[in-house]
């Protein structure tokens, strides 16, 4: 039968699936003392390997649906004998020739529930002046008791950094409202995303410097200079005819920030554009 390329895509993730499985599986050991499999009761994750040992004499190592879940089948195997387990469920198990004696197991294996994470600092609707580093703090669990690997840290979409134990970072936030989230990695590869929290970092003061006039293409213009400004962050030029409580400022441009000061050049009218700002766009 010829296999068409979408399920060459399904047969790749698959075999994705399972290898991260593989990369990340415990080992368990039931043995067998008298007519007892030890533990009787064994909870395992997606992936996990069980081993029976001690199985020497007739023991057998058999499933109760054989369709579903054979274990190790119908016959002695040997002095042990190791399942793979990837599928979740409650599988029940016995020995052939000691069912009657009450000789039985069951193996419980666990979806890989995801990690639990929760941005703990800042906290939702915080307010703070742009500069120093922020801490971002987190609180995590796993309900399936497996290592936390690592956590990632996004401002929107953007990616801040990442965190391995004890899993905080410092980043530099830039000016203007943010959705903070954390994404938490297990050592099995599942993944939990925190709450968002919403944070506003103020922009600090914008001063205008160094006005003077000058020459520009025959005419005169007004050139001066605008900071502090944050590199990568947007800032309008805006102009009015006049200045104080309910003057009209106009927006001119608007420019993105190379350097932590802007410089302009404007042709200078006075009835139009005798005064000038520089706003912080967010």
């Amino acid at each position: 039968m010829k296999i068409l390329p979408r399920d060459w895509r399904i047969a790749s993730i698959l075999s994705l699936a399972l290898s991260i499985l593989s990369l990340n599986a415990a080992t368990f050991t039931v043995s067998v003392s008298g007519e007892r499999f030890n533990p009787r009761t064994l909870a395992v994750d997606a992936g996990d390997t069980v081993t029976w040992t001690g199985l020497s004499g007739n023991h057998t190592v058999t499933g109760s649906n054989l369709v579903v879940e054979p274990f190790c089948g119908r016959f002695q195997p040997g002095p042990s004998c190791t399942r793979v387990f990837n599928t979740p469920g409650t599988y029940g198990y016995y020995c052939n020739e000691h069912k009657s004696s009450g000789m039985n197991g069951i193996v419980i294996v666990r979806t890989n529930q995801p990690p639990q994470v929760s941005l703990t600092a800042p906290t939702n609707g915080s307010e703070f002046a742009y500069g120093p580093a922020t801490a971002l703090n987190v609180s995590l669990s796993d309900p399936n008791g497996d290592a936390i690997s690592k956590v990632r840290y996004f401002r929107g979409p953007d990616f801040l950094g990442e965190a391995t134990g004890p899993f905080n970072l410092s980043a530099v936030l830039p000016p203007g409202p943010a959705t903070l989230t954390a994404v938490a990695f297990d050592s099995r590869g599942a993944t939990g995303t925190s709450a968002p929290v919403t944070v506003a970092v103020q922009h600090p003061s914008i001063v205008i410097t160094g006005a003077q006039l000058v020459a520009a293409g025959g005419t005169q213009a007004v050139a001066f200079s605008a900071a502090p400004t944050v590199v990568g962050c947007k800032y309008v030029l805006e102009a009015a005819s006049t200045a104080g409580p309910g003057a009209n400022f106009l927006p001119v441009r608007t420019n993105t920030a190379a350097n932590v000061s802007l410089p302009y050049s404007e042709p200078l009218n006075p009835v139009a554009n005798g005064f000038w700002r520089v706003r912080f766009q967010p």
